[in-house]
Protein backbone atom coordinates (compact mmCIF):
# COMPACT_ATOMS: atom_id res chain seq x y z
CA UNK A 1 0.00 0.00 0.00
CA UNK A 2 1.17 3.24 -1.07
CA UNK A 3 2.24 6.02 1.66
CA UNK A 4 -0.61 8.24 0.46
CA UNK A 5 -3.21 5.66 0.46
CA UNK A 6 -1.76 4.73 3.74
CA UNK A 7 -2.73 8.75 5.20
CA UNK A 8 -5.51 9.02 3.26
CA UNK A 9 -7.39 5.73 5.23
CA UNK A 10 -5.63 7.40 8.84
CA UNK A 11 -7.31 10.58 7.68
CA UNK A 12 -11.23 8.93 7.32
CA UNK A 13 -10.64 7.29 10.40
CA UNK A 14 -9.46 9.94 12.49
CA UNK A 15 -11.65 12.47 11.43
CA UNK A 16 -14.56 10.59 9.40
CA UNK A 17 -14.38 13.10 6.38
CA UNK A 18 -14.04 10.67 3.51
CA UNK A 19 -13.16 13.94 0.99
CA UNK A 20 -15.57 14.96 -2.32
CA UNK A 21 -16.50 12.76 -4.58
CA UNK A 22 -16.13 14.94 -7.89
CA UNK A 23 -17.12 12.18 -10.44
CA UNK A 24 -17.15 8.54 -11.01
CA UNK A 25 -14.82 6.85 -8.62
CA UNK A 26 -12.74 10.18 -8.17
CA UNK A 27 -12.49 11.78 -4.90
CA UNK A 28 -9.92 14.68 -3.99
CA UNK A 29 -9.32 14.42 -0.01
CA UNK A 30 -10.49 18.44 1.82
CA UNK A 31 -6.95 18.09 3.52
CA UNK A 32 -3.96 16.81 3.73
CA UNK A 33 -3.65 14.39 6.58
CA UNK A 34 -1.11 15.44 9.23
CA UNK A 35 2.06 12.98 9.45
CA UNK A 36 4.95 13.09 11.63
CA UNK A 37 7.12 15.84 11.21
CA UNK A 38 10.12 13.51 11.03
CA UNK A 39 7.86 11.52 8.29
CA UNK A 40 7.96 14.48 5.84
CA UNK A 41 11.49 15.90 6.36
CA UNK A 42 13.84 15.26 3.43
CA UNK A 43 13.27 13.52 0.15
CA UNK A 44 10.12 11.64 1.83
CA UNK A 45 8.04 15.34 1.22
CA UNK A 46 8.59 14.76 -2.32
CA UNK A 47 7.75 11.88 -2.39
CA UNK A 48 4.79 12.18 -0.34
CA UNK A 49 3.70 15.14 -1.99
CA UNK A 50 4.16 13.77 -5.66
CA UNK A 51 1.82 10.62 -4.70
CA UNK A 52 -0.96 13.08 -3.55
CA UNK A 53 -0.59 15.38 -6.10
CA UNK A 54 -0.69 12.69 -8.79
CA UNK A 55 -4.32 11.21 -7.34
CA UNK A 56 -5.62 14.98 -7.65
CA UNK A 57 -4.20 15.58 -11.14
CA UNK A 58 -6.34 12.33 -12.28
CA UNK A 59 -9.51 13.43 -10.58
CA UNK A 60 -9.17 17.04 -11.99
CA UNK A 61 -8.96 15.58 -15.44
CA UNK A 62 -11.99 13.55 -14.63
CA UNK A 63 -14.29 16.86 -14.54
CA UNK A 64 -15.67 18.08 -17.96
CA UNK A 65 -16.44 21.50 -17.01
CA UNK A 66 -14.41 24.27 -16.46
CA UNK A 67 -16.00 25.95 -13.89
CA UNK A 68 -16.38 23.15 -11.62
CA UNK A 69 -12.27 22.87 -12.06
CA UNK A 70 -11.76 26.30 -11.01
CA UNK A 71 -14.15 25.58 -8.00
CA UNK A 72 -12.25 22.68 -7.09
CA UNK A 73 -9.02 24.33 -7.12
CA UNK A 74 -9.92 27.50 -5.23
CA UNK A 75 -12.67 25.22 -2.48
CA UNK A 76 -10.34 22.25 -1.91
CA UNK A 77 -6.86 22.15 -3.74
CA UNK A 78 -5.50 25.39 -2.70
CA UNK A 79 -6.29 25.32 0.83
CA UNK A 80 -5.18 21.50 1.35
CA UNK A 81 -1.96 22.40 -0.56
CA UNK A 82 -1.33 25.82 0.40
CA UNK A 83 0.69 24.87 3.93
CA UNK A 84 2.95 22.88 1.81
CA UNK A 85 3.65 24.98 -0.74
CA UNK A 86 4.72 27.32 1.77
CA UNK A 87 7.06 24.85 3.73
CA UNK A 88 8.33 23.83 0.02
CA UNK A 89 9.20 28.07 -0.41
CA UNK A 90 10.62 28.94 3.03
CA UNK A 91 13.34 25.77 2.25
CA UNK A 92 13.72 26.67 -1.03
CA UNK A 93 12.80 23.12 -2.38
CA UNK A 94 11.69 22.60 -6.05
CA UNK A 95 8.78 20.91 -6.54
CA UNK A 96 6.42 20.24 -9.58
CA UNK A 97 3.52 21.36 -7.00
CA UNK A 98 4.63 24.94 -6.64
CA UNK A 99 4.28 25.06 -10.56
CA UNK A 100 0.37 23.38 -10.37
CA UNK A 101 -0.50 25.64 -7.43
CA UNK A 102 0.67 28.55 -9.32
CA UNK A 103 -1.54 27.88 -11.85
CA UNK A 104 -4.86 26.99 -9.51
CA UNK A 105 -4.14 30.03 -7.56
CA UNK A 106 -4.39 32.14 -11.24
CA UNK A 107 -7.10 29.95 -12.32
CA UNK A 108 -9.33 30.69 -9.22
CA UNK A 109 -8.61 34.24 -9.51
CA UNK A 110 -6.58 33.64 -5.72
CA UNK A 111 -4.36 36.87 -6.95
CA UNK A 112 -2.38 37.54 -4.32
CA UNK A 113 -1.11 33.88 -3.42
CA UNK A 114 -0.97 33.28 -7.12
CA UNK A 115 1.51 36.52 -7.33
CA UNK A 116 3.70 35.39 -4.76
CA UNK A 117 4.20 32.39 -5.79
CA UNK A 118 5.19 33.44 -9.10
CA UNK A 119 7.99 36.01 -8.23
CA UNK A 120 9.50 32.46 -5.90
CA UNK A 121 9.28 30.41 -9.31
CA UNK A 122 10.97 33.09 -11.11
CA UNK A 123 13.62 33.76 -8.48
CA UNK A 124 14.63 30.32 -8.12
CA UNK A 125 14.05 29.35 -11.99
CA UNK A 126 11.04 26.46 -11.44
CA UNK A 127 9.17 26.16 -14.46
CA UNK A 128 6.09 25.63 -15.05
CA UNK A 129 4.90 21.53 -15.36
CA UNK A 130 5.45 21.03 -18.84
CA UNK A 131 1.75 20.62 -20.30
CA UNK A 132 1.61 24.37 -20.11
CA UNK A 133 3.93 25.22 -22.70
CA UNK A 134 5.04 28.38 -21.27
CA UNK A 135 7.44 30.44 -19.49
CA UNK A 136 6.25 31.46 -15.69
CA UNK A 137 6.12 35.04 -16.99
CA UNK A 138 4.23 34.75 -19.95
CA UNK A 139 2.03 32.37 -18.22
CA UNK A 140 1.13 34.84 -15.30
CA UNK A 141 0.96 37.52 -17.73
CA UNK A 142 -1.48 36.23 -19.58
CA UNK A 143 -3.91 34.69 -16.70
CA UNK A 144 -3.58 38.39 -14.97
CA UNK A 145 -4.89 40.29 -18.24
CA UNK A 146 -7.56 37.70 -19.15
CA UNK A 147 -8.84 38.02 -15.45
CA UNK A 148 -8.24 41.94 -15.10
CA UNK A 149 -10.59 41.60 -18.46
CA UNK A 150 -12.89 39.84 -16.94
CA UNK A 151 -13.08 42.07 -13.53
CA UNK A 152 -13.15 45.68 -14.92
CA UNK A 153 -15.89 44.23 -17.53
CA UNK A 154 -18.01 43.50 -14.62
CA UNK A 155 -16.73 47.16 -12.78
CA UNK A 156 -14.71 45.14 -10.41
CA UNK A 157 -11.27 46.82 -9.44
CA UNK A 158 -8.33 44.53 -10.78
CA UNK A 159 -5.28 46.67 -8.91
CA UNK A 160 -2.66 46.69 -7.21
CA UNK A 161 -2.72 43.02 -8.57
CA UNK A 162 -2.82 44.00 -13.23
CA UNK A 163 0.47 46.82 -11.77
CA UNK A 164 2.10 44.37 -9.70
CA UNK A 165 1.79 41.34 -12.01
CA UNK A 166 2.91 43.89 -14.87
CA UNK A 167 6.22 45.12 -12.58
CA UNK A 168 6.38 41.05 -11.69
CA UNK A 169 6.79 39.77 -15.90
CA UNK A 170 7.96 42.81 -18.14
CA UNK A 171 11.95 43.16 -17.41
CA UNK A 172 12.82 39.58 -18.50
CA UNK A 173 11.58 40.35 -21.85
CA UNK A 174 9.52 37.02 -22.39
CA UNK A 175 5.71 38.28 -22.87
CA UNK A 176 5.06 38.81 -26.36
CA UNK A 177 3.78 42.65 -27.27
CA UNK A 178 0.03 41.20 -27.73
CA UNK A 179 0.17 40.05 -24.10
CA UNK A 180 2.08 43.36 -22.91
CA UNK A 181 -0.42 45.85 -25.02
CA UNK A 182 -3.31 44.42 -22.65
CA UNK A 183 -1.77 45.43 -19.62
CA UNK A 184 -1.63 48.97 -21.35
CA UNK A 185 -5.06 48.99 -22.45
CA UNK A 186 -6.32 48.09 -19.46
CA UNK A 187 -4.57 50.57 -17.91
CA UNK A 188 -5.83 53.24 -20.37
CA UNK A 189 -9.45 51.91 -19.99
CA UNK A 190 -8.53 52.54 -16.21
CA UNK A 191 -7.74 55.79 -16.41
CA UNK A 192 -10.26 56.96 -18.28
CA UNK A 193 -12.98 55.83 -16.36
CA UNK A 194 -11.42 57.87 -13.11
CA UNK A 195 -11.14 60.41 -15.37
CA UNK A 196 -7.21 61.04 -16.18
CA UNK A 197 -7.47 61.78 -19.80
CA UNK A 198 -3.68 62.09 -20.07
CA UNK A 199 -2.82 59.06 -18.87
CA UNK A 200 -5.64 57.33 -20.35
CA UNK A 201 -4.20 58.58 -24.17
CA UNK A 202 -0.75 57.81 -23.13
CA UNK A 203 -1.59 53.73 -21.99
CA UNK A 204 -4.33 53.43 -25.03
CA UNK A 205 -1.62 54.86 -27.23
CA UNK A 206 1.02 52.41 -25.68
CA UNK A 207 -1.28 49.84 -26.25
CA UNK A 208 -1.92 50.55 -29.57
CA UNK A 209 1.90 50.75 -30.36
CA UNK A 210 1.57 47.30 -28.94
CA UNK A 211 -0.86 45.73 -31.42
CA UNK A 212 -4.06 46.31 -29.46
CA UNK A 213 -7.21 47.20 -31.14
CA UNK A 214 -8.09 50.41 -29.29
CA UNK A 215 -8.27 52.74 -31.93
CA UNK A 216 -11.59 53.61 -31.16
CA UNK A 217 -11.31 54.08 -28.09
CA UNK A 218 -8.28 55.89 -28.17
CA UNK A 219 -10.17 58.44 -30.60
CA UNK A 220 -12.80 59.25 -27.78
CA UNK A 221 -10.24 59.87 -25.23
CA UNK A 222 -8.89 62.63 -27.07
CA UNK A 223 -12.35 63.92 -28.21
CA UNK A 224 -12.98 64.29 -24.67
CA UNK A 225 -9.46 66.06 -23.90
CA UNK A 226 -10.27 68.05 -27.15
CA UNK A 227 -13.54 69.27 -25.54
CA UNK A 228 -12.57 69.64 -21.78
CA UNK A 229 -9.65 71.88 -22.90
CA UNK A 230 -6.93 69.46 -22.66
CA UNK A 231 -4.62 68.53 -25.01
CA UNK A 232 -3.30 65.80 -26.93
CA UNK A 233 -0.23 64.18 -26.26
CA UNK A 234 2.89 65.87 -28.42
CA UNK A 235 3.51 63.54 -32.15
CA UNK A 236 0.05 61.39 -31.34
CA UNK A 237 -2.89 63.12 -33.25
CA UNK A 238 -1.33 61.21 -36.43
CA UNK A 239 0.03 57.99 -34.83
CA UNK A 240 -3.12 55.84 -34.67
CA UNK A 241 -1.38 53.01 -36.67
CA UNK A 242 0.36 50.31 -34.62
CA UNK A 243 3.82 49.97 -34.92
CA UNK A 244 4.80 47.80 -38.21
CA UNK A 245 4.84 43.67 -37.47
CA UNK A 246 2.79 44.38 -34.22
CA UNK A 247 0.28 41.74 -33.35
CA UNK A 248 -3.50 41.70 -33.25
CA UNK A 249 -4.53 42.09 -29.32
CA UNK A 250 -5.90 38.75 -28.00
CA UNK A 251 -7.22 38.33 -25.00
CA UNK A 252 -4.99 35.51 -23.11
CA UNK A 253 -4.89 33.64 -19.90
CA UNK A 254 -5.56 30.02 -18.18
CA UNK A 255 -8.26 27.58 -19.47
CA UNK A 256 -8.99 26.15 -16.44
CA UNK A 257 -7.45 22.55 -17.41
CA UNK A 258 -5.87 21.47 -14.84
Amino acid sequence: MSLMRKHQQAVRVVTGVPGERIGAGAVVLGSMPAAPRGLLGGSQLGTFLSASLSEDLAALSSIASVERKIDLKRDTLIPKYRDYAARLMADGRRHELLGYYLVWCLDAGCMEEGLRVAAWAMEHGLPLPERFRASVPLFVASAVVAWAERQHDAGHDVEPYLSQAQALVEPGGEVPDKVRAGFHRLFGLRAEQGGDLPTAERELQRALELGAKVKTALDGVRKRLTREGGQAAPGTEESNAPAPGAAPDEPAGGDGAD
